[in-house]
């Protein structure tokens, strides 16, 4: 999940934005097993003075090869 949470923040800055600005994530695993390395990252990468509102589920993701898919909303 590093890799992804090191993309979100270079979109983030592409856009005027940072992670301590992100109002949610949606965040899909395809293995429900992968949620807590899941959350001890996420955890570990977000904001802790602004912790967004967050759901995360269990689904099949788009691409098989990826263990988890996020899509955020953050201010800009």
């Amino acid at each position: 999940m590093m890799p992804i949470t090191r993309h979100d923040q270079s979109l983030l800055a592409k856009c005027g934005s940072s992670k301590s600005k992100i109002l949610s994530a949606q965040i899909w695993v395809g293995d429900i097993r992968n949620r807590t390395p899941m959350n001890e990252v996420w955890t570990a990468w977000a904001d802790p003075s602004n912790m967004p509102a967050r759901a995360c589920v269990e689904s099949r993701l788009a691409d098989p090869r990826a263990p988890v898919e996020i899509m955020v909303v953050a201010a800009v």
